[in-house]
């Protein structure tokens, strides 16, 4: 049984419409007529009903041509008719005017307008045969369904393409659509489309020969379908049972859900299902052996699927036909039936129709004797057969199922480990009200206690920061005083002696060995002067912080010839900040600037510093050549490391470069409490 069914409309599964009545007559009238379905009453009938639907959709469209917005309300009378024009097999006027309304909600409608739209013309080219037009439609739906976050709309579509794929054979790409619709519906609880999707599930399992996981996903899935009244889908599942009890050879069993099935479409008025209904009753009887009967029930299938003119459903039932012409040996009739279907199926690519029509011809050629043509069928019959059910096909089908089981116990589970835990929790709340209760006296009386002996602890911490602090400024000036006085003093003198070593040294070698050492002293001279400053805890304010960046960068770029300008906000509050804060802060400024030096062959620098609603920004501008930014130098070229400084201090770096020039920007977050507390 096809899956196409979980297609049908909300609508349809609540009740019948006026038109649907109408619908529903016109179809008994056919049924008392069989002998003559095109008559002049026939068709007058059938024309009444089209000239109903179109009066109203054309009233609805000249409705919202001219109104300013889309009713939610109207759009869904429009979707219904629509949908029913399609099931009447009024496909162009459908699809005339959707495209009409597409144009309207590209106008002034919304996404989920245009994504509802392209659902119904994915149904109304299902419909009338177009499958790859109908893919095309699905497939836009969905984009527009995952961009706006539509995750029940993008499951039903989802599964619509799923039984496209899973009608031509593409069982591969059926059960990874039904996995994905499955897994979106798991994961919002949606039980009526899960059952619906492990009802496609089983169609693909049982084409595969996998019976029993079929049956189990049919049962699962009805009891979906009764819990939420789902008729058209009961019926469905009714007609998929059926199948696979004939498969299995129990053909009373078959017969049974056959008819049942039938009883829930005949209720609604739905031919679509009907027809499979019919199709499996005669097939029943065919295998019982019962040819008047099996004729009776076929024809009747065909000549429902012929004024439905779905092309797919008609070859089925010709097929089956075909079947029972050669039972009753009539070769001219089998090859008929045979031909039609076959030239059907290469039409629209139905590989499955195409296999079983080769079977057919292969056979009914054969009761001809002329068994040449028979041998080429027989050909055609095995290649297709091989195409259509490859063992890594098989493969990919075993783990996705494999996959979707998992989904369903894991969320099964959830699903019990959630009521566990609502029942644990409400009686856990209980207990706690109880306890809560009880003991708040006791808290009380405790904490008037505590907070005494609280406020005196935190008296004597107090102390003791204060005291440790003390002495660590202590240590922090004693250590910054001896590098200042000792080693500092060591460096300036190694740097003199050096330098005098240099200018008395004639050999060129030599001399240039000098040099070499001289900078090495100037550059740890200039580290041990940053550590120092670094260690002074008189330096832990942000403008001391300005003063020195400033006084690196004027005393660095001066050795180059590159102009300075600084820029320094008047109203920067005097705040306090850590040694490490500043080190970081500095070095990467130091970075930035030793950058600018190698790298941009800039002339000017302009280095400003700002306080802005509790940011520290320092931004450092050159006019030099800049840099790609996207290029792996960038990471190379110091950026990063100032980038991590910056992350440290919950900050961040921003860097905006071109042929003009480069500018980084070090922002770093300084709180207003902050500044209130250390001002």
């Amino acid at each position: 049984m096809k899956g196409y069914f979980m297609i049908i409309p909300k609508f349809i599964f609540i009740k019948l419409n006026y038109f649907s009545v109408l619908l529903l007559f016109f179809s008994l009238d056919i049924a008392n007529a069989q002998n003559n379905p095109y008559s002049a009453e026939a068709v007058a009938s059938q024309q009444v009903i089209k000239n109903q639907y179109l009066a109203q959709v054309d009233s609805l469209y000249k409705k919202m041509a001219g109104d300013r917005s889309i009713s939610e309300d109207d759009f869904k009378l429009i979707r219904s008719q629509i949908y029913e024009m399609s099931d009447t097999a009024y496909f162009e006027d459908a699809e005339n005017y959707l495209l009409k309304f597409l144009a309207l909600a590209n106008e002034k409608g919304t996404t989920k307008d245009k994504a509802l739209i392209y659902h119904s013309l994915g149904y109304n080219s299902r419909k009338k045969g177009a499958y790859d037009e109908a893919l095309e439609h699905y497939k836009k739906s969905v984009a527009l369904r995952e961009e706006i976050g539509d995750r029940e709309g993008m499951a039903s579509t989802l599964s619509n393409i799923a039984n496209i794929y899973y009608d031509f054979g593409a069982y591969d790409n059926a059960i990874e659509m039904y996995r994905r619709s499955f897994s979106i519906r798991l994961e919002i609880n949606d039980e009526k489309g899960i059952g619906r999707t492990l009802s496609g599930i089983g169609n693909v399992l049982s084409d595969q020969g996998r019976y029993d996981e079929a049956l189990q996903n049919y049962r699962q899935a009805l009891i979906f379908s009764f819990r939420f009244e789902d008729t058209i889908q009961i019926a469905n599942l009714n007609t998929n049972l059926a199948r696979v009890k004939y498969v299995l050879k129990e053909l009373d069993s078959s017969l049974y859900f056959s008819q049942k099935s039938l009883q829930y479409a005949n209720a609604i008025g739905y031919s679509y299902i009907a027809g499979y209904a019919l199709a499996n009753i005669g097939t029943v009887y065919l295998d019982k052996g019962n040819f008047s009967k099996a004729e009776e029930y076929l024809k009747s299938s065909l000549l429902m699927r012929e004024q439905l003119q779905s092309p797919l459903e008609i070859t089925l039932s010709q097929l089956e036909l075909a079947r029972l012409y050669r039972y009753t040996e009539k070769p001219d009739e089998a090859l008929e039936m045979s031909k039609a279907a076959y030239e059907t199926s290469v039409k629209i690519n139905f590989l499955k129709g195409q296999l079983l029509a080769s079977e057919q011809l292969s056979g009914a050629y054969e009761m001809k004797e002329n068994f040449q043509s028979a041998l080429d069928y027989f050909k055609e019959y095995k290649t297709l057969s091989d195409t259509l059910f490859t063992l890594e096909e098989k493969k990919i089908i075993d783990n996705v199922q494999t996959q979707i089981i998992i989904e369903r116990e894991t969320h099964n589970l959830k699903l019990q480990q959630a009521k566990e835990s609502a029942f644990y929790t409400l009686l856990l709340v209980s207990l706690s009200i109880l306890l809560v209760s009880a003991i708040i006296w006791f808290i009380y009386s405790r904490r008037l206690r505590e907070r005494q002996n609280e406020i005196t602890i935190r008296q004597k911490e107090l102390e003791s920061e204060q005291k440790i602090l003390h002495s660590t400024q202590n240590e922090r000036r004693r250590i910054s005083q001896d590098m200042h006085d000792d080693l500092g003093t060591s460096l300036s003198g190694m740097r003199i002696y050096t330098e005098i070593l240099t200018n008395k040294t004639v050999d060129e070698k030599s001399k240039k060995e000098h040099l070499k050492l001289l900078e090495m002293a100037k550059e740890v001279t200039l580290k041990v002067r940053d550590i120092v400053w670094t260690l002074d805890n008189k330096n832990d304010f942000i403008d001391n912080l300005i003063w020195y960046c400033n006084h690196y960068a004027e005393n660095l770029l001066g050795n180059f010839l590159v102009q300075l300008n600084v820029q320094v906000q008047e109203d920067i509050p005097k705040l306090r900040i850590s040694g490490h804060t500043r080190k970081q802060i500095f070095l990467s400024v130091k970075e930035a600037l030793n950058n600018i030096l190698k790298h941009s062959g800039a002339n000017q620098v302009e280095l400003s510093f700002s306080y802005v609603d509790g940011v520290f920004k320092i931004q450092i501008a050159d006019n030099g050549k800049g840099f790609d930014v996207n290029h792996d130098s960038y990471s190379r070229n110091g950026i990063q490391n100032m980038k991590s400084r910056m992350e440290a201090l919950q900050g961040n770096l921003n860097v905006f470069s071109d042929h003009t020039g480069t500018t980084i920007i070090l922002n770093v977050n300084f709180p207003q409490s902050d500044i209130d507390q250390y001002s």
